[in-house]
């Protein structure tokens, strides 16, 4: 996310990824930013327009997978795996208690599908079909 990337006009902000997964298809990807969500990035846009608005502490943009794999390493010391598990049973062991950012993205959506229903979840997560 940069700073040039963020329409700050009005109530909600707007961002428009200046890449992104779809498009390639040919759509666009709009993010809506409302209040609370504008309170926490403020901090974070004082850069230039084409400078990312967070980094790594030593330098670098965050890449997707950067967020999945320190959630897995404090999950790790959060909670360690029985003494001498190792292997194949280490893994299933892992899989069975791990934890995955987009768990985070998946309950948002049933809360917002049981609160707004199909429609309004389809939009927050910026599906083109309900499927």
């Amino acid at each position: 996310m940069k700073p040039g990337e963020i329409d700050r006009d009005g109530v909600v902000w707007r961002y428009q990824p200046s890449t992104h997964k779809m498009e390639h298809k040919g759509r666009n990807r709009t993010i809506l930013i409302g209040p609370d969500a504008q309170w926490i990035l403020t901090p974070y846009l004082n850069k230039t327009d084409n400078e990312f608005c967070f980094e790594k502490p030593r330098g670098g943009k965050f890449r997707r997978w950067n967020y999945h794999e320190k959630i897995l390493q404090a999950c790790n010391r959060a909670f360690p795996a029985p003494h001498g598990t190792s292997g194949e049973a280490l893994k299933a062991w892992r899989k069975k208690h791990g934890w995955a950012p987009n768990r985070l993205r998946h309950a948002r959506a049933t809360e917002i599908r049981e609160k707004y229903g199909l429609e309004a979840a389809q939009a927050v997560l910026g599906h083109a079909k309900p499927k």
